[in-house]
């Protein structure tokens, strides 16, 4: 039985029939059939299609007049009333209805009565039952970033961006060897040089951080892309390092959110694969003697090997603080079992410098070797090395501490052997700071990082003495002459970093330690009646204050916890005889 014929249809006004459409050729338009079918004795198929009668022109003029309304209301800024939809109208016939931010419809009617609102009728019809989101709006207002975030890759400008703002902060969470990195970034995904995309992702996440344009606001969409892209790399078993690196700068961006159980997590277990993949035994330049049966192939050169040496010490750094602030175990242990070789600047690794080099460790701190010749230092005496022996002494002395709060007895063996560590340490960075941290330096830009971790290193070799001179103060009070003059010397260091704009927020650490020397000191003064003594320790204080004011302004990406810490701070604090290492649960404690 043939379909019946739809009503209110009508013969479309055209001069081409469906079969010299389809076939594009010339047609007269004729009826019942045109001359080219005729002709062609296809008569019989010769039609003309039909479509739906166009609304009448009154029906258009409404809608304009309605949609011109809606525009007035929301320059206004009002809301535009939503009215019930009528099923029965055709959708073009009914009102817009526009979702805003201020509505809250989905609270509960015990939160709407908190709020101080009025409870909303339940609704009697099923038209009310879904709400639309923040996304519910016309394809043409959606922002086209959110879509491409679905995509394997990202628009190559915007990529390029970020990836350039992460090249130029690239000190501040990880260094990567630059010219390496540009090459293998104009490979394509199919080469096997390439970099995987959850390393790019990650970049990416960074660089928004610190893009000064609008694309701060989507590090979440790339925090969420690189969380599915991470699973993707362990397909890739060449392309492990960039797995580590990316996890890497994951936990280190959860550090920065204030997600600081979230990150530790993260760095620890890439701590953990990373051990696994022997980046703790990276302790000789012959390449054939690192296995290859390994999850990771042997390095191909040194500068593949001075990348490896420097994800290690980076990672282990985080590791080593992120534990100390939550006071939780490490992942890398502290121990011999770690022999990877100090780092060193990547043009050492270039020009074959490093391996000439004296390759020391984490066991060359407390059993030293002498230096052969001026090569080595010039090689393995950097800031960069410096920076990973401070954090290595400051967690030993620090895990020291620890067991001395809890009751555990120190032997003089352990304090002397800390003690000589330290003092060598700190002897070194002096004299490598009196000729490298010159004015010069500090203005050039492209030495801002090596500049940061010097001022690192600087201040926590301080601290670590500080630390020990808290413990030996118990049994000599000489040494509170020299905790006190240690610790004015960090206030000329800590002014000297924030006349250089040298600064980091992990500064705040050991600065914190001789702010707590000072202001015992201040409440010492005060007690004895030495006004004169206790005006100028005051003064000083007020100086280490607004250094420490000024660490918040050492990034360039945009949070405020740091200055949030700062509410807690007062001239003299609670306790005048607190335990051996109060300045630094004071620090900890205001990290987390």
């Amino acid at each position: 039985m043939p379909e019946p014929t739809p009503k209110h249809f009508a013969i479309v006004r055209s001069t081409v029939c469906d079969v010299c459409r389809r076939r594009r050729r010339r047609c007269d338009g004729r009826a019942p059939a045109c001359g080219s079918c005729t002709k062609g004795k296809m008569g019989n198929r010769c039609t003309y299609g039909v479509e739906p009668c166009r609304p009448n022109v009154k029906s258009l003029q409404d809608r304009i007049t309605e949609l011109e309304k809606n525009i007035r209301l929301l320059e206004d800024g009002q809301s535009v009333a939503s009215t019930p939809s009528n099923e029965s109208e055709p959708w073009h016939r009914q009102p817009i209805q526009i979702w805003t931010p201020l509505q809250t419809t989905n609270l509960r009617d015990d939160v709407r009565k908190w709020l101080g609102e009025t409870p909303l009728p339940k609704p009697r019809t099923p038209q009310n039952r879904h709400i639309p989101g923040p996304l519910d709006v016309p394809s043409s207002l959606r922002d086209p970033l959110v879509g491409f975030m679905r995509q394997e890759d990202v628009p190559m400008n915007i990529r390029d961006h970020l990836i350039d703002a992460f090249i130029r902060n690239r000190w501040l969470w990880l260094g990567v060897h630059v010219p390496r990195f540009r090459d293998a970034y104009n490979h394509p995904p199919s080469h096997p040089e390439s970099i995987h995309p959850a390393l790019l992702d990650a970049m990416c996440m960074i660089g928004c951080l610190h893009s000064r344009s609008v694309f701060h606001i989507y590090a979440p969409l790339f925090y969420q892309k690189l969380q599915a892209s991470l699973l993707q790399n362990l397909s890739h078993s060449h392309k492990f390092h960039d797995f580590i690196r990316a996890s890497f700068l994951l936990g280190r961006y959860c550090l920065v959110k204030k997600r600081l159980l979230q990150g530790q997590h993260h760095i620890s277990t890439t701590a953990r694969f990373a051990i696994a993949c022997g980046f703790h035994k990276l302790d000789s330049f012959d390449l054939g003697s690192y296995s290859t049966a390994g999850l990771l192939p042997p390095p191909k050169d040194a500068i593949d090997l001075g990348e490896r040496i420097r994800t290690f010490w980076a990672i282990w750094c985080a590791d080593s603080i992120a534990s100390m602030v939550l006071k939780s175990p490490a992942a890398i242990p502290h121990d011999g079992s770690v022999t990877t070789m100090w780092p060193c600047e990547y043009k050492y690794y270039e020009n074959g410098q490093a391996r000439h080099g004296l390759n020391n460790n984490l066991a060359s701190l407390y059993n030293p070797v002498p230096v052969p010749g001026p090569l080595v230092a010039d090689v393995y005496e950097n800031a960069y090395a410096f920076n990973a022996k401070s954090y290595a002494v400051h967690r030993r002395i620090h895990t020291l501490v620890e067991s001395s709060r809890n009751g555990a007895e120190i032997t003089p063996e352990e304090i002397d052997e800390n003690m000589r560590a330290a003092t060598s340490l700190l002897h070194a960075i002096e004299i490598y700071w009196e000729r490298s941290y010159t004015p010069a330096r500090c203005r050039d830009p492209y030495l801002n990082g090596y500049n940061i971790s010097l001022a690192l290193a600087n201040s926590f070799a301080r601290s670590c003495l500080i630390m020990l001179y808290n413990l030996l103060m118990e049994k000599d009070p000489g040494y509170h002459a020299k905790r006190l003059d240690l610790a004015r010397s960090m206030l000329k260091l800590a002014r000297d970093v924030c006349a250089t704009r040298t600064l980091h927020l992990l500064l705040w650490i050991p600065w914190m330690s001789a702010y707590e020397v000072l202001a015992r000191e201040l409440a010492q003064l005060t007690t004895e009646g030495d006004t004169t003594g206790a005006a100028a320790t005051q003064h000083q204080i007020e100086l280490f204050y607004k250094a420490l004011k000024t660490l918040p302004d050492a990034v360039t990406f945009q949070t405020d916890w740091q200055r949030q810490n700062l509410n807690w701070m007062t001239y003299v604090l609670p306790s005048s005889s607190g335990t051996a290492s109060d300045s630094e649960a004071l620090a900890f404690s205001a990290l987390s």
